[in-house]
């Protein structure tokens, strides 16, 4: 019978660790739970990439978007980096500059999209899903997950015509 010594703490605390023989018990070696980081999954689970954490957080976040504000998601992943106000007419806004750029502090605020440099913006899925996991998903991985993301987004409209978004229309080398 295990007997406690010492005052307040965990119950474990000063216990003497037998099992009522003359031999101590092994103490327990488990792993460390909890952390940032996402567990490691078998090669064997890749089917499982939609059930990752980081991408249910994802699509949630994405799902969770009025339908205006899920279009410029879908338009900055096709055809960012973006400015904002392309993103808002593009995504059937209205054109107003005030309601394009709230619009996208909340997709900037939620971790969907980033500052891509010179006024645009672009999708950051990649990057999320592979801090995630702290660098450590191969690629096969890591575009699997990406790849159920990204099944949260419509499809993309693109720009109303060429002189709007020249390299749009360019085509593929």
């Amino acid at each position: 019978m295990a007997e406690r010594v010492g005052d307040g703490g965990d119950a474990r605390d000063g216990v003497d660790e037998t099992d009522g023989s003359d031999e101590p018990t092994a103490p327990d070696t488990a792993p460390p739970t909890g952390g940032d980081v996402e567990p490691e999954f078998d090669a064997d689970e890749r089917v499982g990439n939609g059930d990752r954490p980081v991408v249910r957080d994802l699509r949630e976040r994405i799902e969770s978007l009025d339908p205006v504000a899920r279009a410029m998601v879908a338009y900055y992943r096709e055809y960012g980096p973006a400015s904002p106000l392309d993103a808002h007419v593009a995504a059937g806004g209205d054109g107003d500059r005030t309601a394009a750029y709230r619009r996208n502090g909340e997709l900037r605020e939620r971790d969907l999209i980033e500052h891509a440099g010179r006024g645009g913006y672009t999708t950051c899925f990649r990057a999320t899903v592979r801090e995630a996991h702290d660098d450590r998903l191969d690629e096969a991985d890591l575009e699997a997950a990406v790849s159920h993301v990204l099944s949260a987004l419509p499809p993309a409209r693109p720009p109303e015509s060429i002189e709007e978004w020249p390299d749009a229309y360019r085509a593929a080398d």
